[in-house]
């Protein structure tokens, strides 16, 4: 009788850790960054700004298809508020209560996508007390710019004040961004700021446009000028290539 009850209790626990496993796995425990990263990749622009915590990079790096065509900066930054200003298109990751009056400002300024929007629907993200929540719960918000005259990049923040931010291209990766036309169609030359070393060049492609090799002094930051003509299109791409 001792073994008949010992067995029936033994099955009778695992049956329960068992449930308690599979439901585990349909419920999201952290934010779905993929569910994010899958929602940005559908609706993202080139030129796009992508603003976020100090770890979302990562996070939403991991499973963001359509990298070559964002830029991403922290949400301390007071720069991206002259991009919004400007009417640059403008992703906010919020990360969860403000810890500036850069993320606060972009709160009061971006409306939040719904939240069923983005969300996978296979998932259930109310949390419970088998697996909490371990991080803020994420809200999506965008803003209703464009393209701009100018496109910055803040992937890589400058060490000391004054320095430029930057995006980091390994050779054989590219950067595209969307840049505003003049409206009244006139003269127009590409400014591009660039730093390189001595086994790499950047090749700059517009719309319409035979390519540019940027060719300069490696270990300094140069900058290039190149006569756009008014046919053109208005995207370009920048792409490091082997020397």
């Amino acid at each position: 009788m001792t073994r008949i009850i010992t067995v029936g209790l033994v099955a009778l626990l695992t049956a329960v850790s068992l449930l308690q496993v599979r439901q585990s796995y349909s419920r999201a425990k952290i934010n779905d960054w993929r569910a994010v990263a899958r929602y940005v990749d559908a609706h993202v622009q080139p030129g796009d700004l992508i603003v976020g915590s100090r770890w979302f990079k990562d996070a939403l790096g991991w499973y963001l298809q359509r990298r070559d065509q964002v830029t991403m900066s922290v949400d301390d930054n007071p720069a991206v508020l002259e991009d919004l200003a400007h009417g640059r298109r403008l992703w906010y990751l919020q990360p969860g209560p403000a810890t500036s009056d850069v993320s606060l400002a972009l709160r009061r300024s971006l409306p939040v996508i719904a939240p069923m929007a983005w969300q996978d629907a296979t998932l259930d993200y109310a949390a419970d007390s088998f697996f909490p929540i371990s991080e803020p719960r994420v809200k999506v918000r965008l803003s209703e710019g464009g393209p701009t005259a100018v496109a910055r990049f803040y992937d890589e923040m400058p060490s000391a004040p004054g320095g430029n931010s930057y995006r980091i291209l390994l050779p054989g990766e590219q950067a595209v961004v969307q840049l505003a036309l003049p409206a009244d169609g006139g003269a127009r030359v590409l400014t591009v700021s660039y730093y390189h070393n001595a086994r790499t060049v950047f090749t700059v492609t517009v719309d319409g446009l035979e390519p540019t090799t940027l060719r300069g002094p490696a270990g300094v930051w140069s900058e290039a000028r190149i006569p756009i003509a008014a046919g053109a299109g208005d995207t370009v791409t920048v792409r490091a290539e082997q020397r």
